[in-house]
């Protein structure tokens, strides 16, 4: 089988397995211990508002930093430097929660090279005709890294006041992600692991999106990454509302797994059939309505709590209707958001040159931050006022309008009636 004969494609698959589930142990490490004392929906949001305010600051510049290394050595690096702020915050003891956010900050800081690399180096690992199953391939073990993170590795060796053994684990998997890449020295013919000439570089220090697809493509990415990161923060409160407690939120919207899993497997083949605008403004679609299941879960379940096969479960929370429903909505979530962003990382690996690409999806993922921060911050003040399930209902309405405002742009395009041309006049 091809992922499993790539041995180059195996190291990065592995070493993003390893720092995904340190990344995802790290930030619902934070986010379990904001429900302790003194807790509230703000504070919730602030932690993820932290996680992602790293784009905003150093995004741009993380992908040209990205661009400007050796591929391997900027993962090497970037791996390595995660791990020693995992054990530098722990040599004081036990890390209060502001540790805990600093750390969290500090690694996805870091994290803007390694993460534009990581989709950047796929057209130097595997043949240009393999990068959408890789980059498929890739995102599922990141998923999956981040399912062994908060589902298996948090409610084992973290909880509100104890997190010496998380902080440990993680530090542990960064330098395995740092090992296995260090170790990969082969590339498919054409490509040299070696920086790009330094006289291209000021000219290109970022890039940016310039034709109507792609700008479609990235609108709907931001407002998908924005629903997601709403879901993220509100999500301890939202399964405490629901009677469970919150160390077992990773259980109720553990459905959103299968969802990515299915979306991963199948993304490459929806994507080639139906395109990548299609493809995104469905996922967008999807996102949209599941946050309306979960507003609505409560009122959904007299009609399908009992009729779900979760009773049979024995996890925690599966005995509430209304949860049950919700992780039956999160399957539809996680196919959507998985779906969304598969189709726009495939795009800008087919449009964007490749000594390019670090820059593009360090630019995306500022974009995406920049997008995402106010409405994060805003769910999380608004959610202390009139309740988790409300502000999740009235989140919906932003991924609504922007898929059928993508949708109507997408048919115009297809009938042969260009957007491009009005954007000229306008910018003109």
């Amino acid at each position: 089988m091809f992922p499993l004969r790539n041995q180059r494609l195996v190291r990065i698959l592995f070493a993003k397995l390893c720092a995904d589930a340190s990344i995802s142990l790290l930030l619902y490490g934070a986010l379990i211990t904001s429900t302790g004392e003194n807790a509230s929906s703000f504070r919730g949001a602030l932690v993820v508002a932290v996680s992602i305010s790293s784009p905003v600051l150093w995004g741009l510049a993380g992908g040209f930093v990205a661009d400007l290394l050796p591929r391997r050595h900027a993962l090497t690096g970037a791996y390595l430097l995660q791990g020693i702020c995992s054990l530098a915050v722990l040599s004081g003891g036990e890390p209060s929660q502001t540790w805990l956010i600093v750390l969290v900050f500090l690694v996805m800081l870091i994290g803007q090279v390694s993460g534009p690399t990581e989709l950047a180096v796929l057209p130097m690992v595997v043949p240009s005709r393999r990068v959408p199953l890789a980059s498929s391939l890739t995102t599922m073990a990141g998923a999956a890294g981040s399912g062994i993170g908060a589902a298996i590795l948090m409610p084992l060796l973290m909880s509100p006041g104890h997190v010496v053994g998380g902080l440990t684990a993680a530090a542990i998997l960064f330098g395995l992600s740092s090992v296995a890449v260090f170790e990969w020295h082969h590339f498919v013919p054409g490509y040299k692991d070696a920086p790009h000439p330094q006289r291209e570089v000021p000219r290109q220090f970022m890039w940016f999106p310039r034709d109507g697809a792609t700008r479609l493509l990235v609108a709907v990415l931001a407002t998908a990454s924005a629903a997601q990161a709403i879901i993220t923060a509100l999500g301890p409160d939202y399964v405490v509302a629901g009677g469970v407690d919150p160390e077992y939120m990773v259980y109720i919207f553990g459905g959103s797994g299968i969802g990515i899993a299915v979306a991963l497997l199948t993304a490459p083949l929806i994507i080639e059939r139906f395109g990548e605008r299609a493809s995104a403004i469905t996922g967008l679609l999807m996102i949209g309505c599941s946050l309306l299941g979960l507003g609505f879960a409560r009122r959904l379940a007299p009609l399908l709590g009992g009729v779900t096969p979760l009773e049979l479960i024995p996890l925690p929370g599966f005995d509430e209707p209304e949860m049950r429903v919700a992780t039956l909505v999160t399957v539809i979530l996680g196919f959507g958001a998985s779906l969304a962003s598969k189709a726009v990382e495939v795009h800008i690996n087919r449009v964007v040159d490749p000594p390019l690409q670090a820059r593009a999806f360090a630019v995306l993922s500022t974009l995406k931050a920049t997008v995402t921060l106010a409405p994060l911050l805003l769910a999380g003040v608004g959610a202390e006022a009139a309740g988790v399930r409300t502000i999740l209902s009235v989140s919906a309405i932003a991924p609504l309008l922007v898929a059928v405002f993508g949708y109507r742009v997408t048919t115009r395009a297809l009938r042969g009636q260009s957007w491009r041309p009005r954007e000229r006049r306008a910018a003109g």
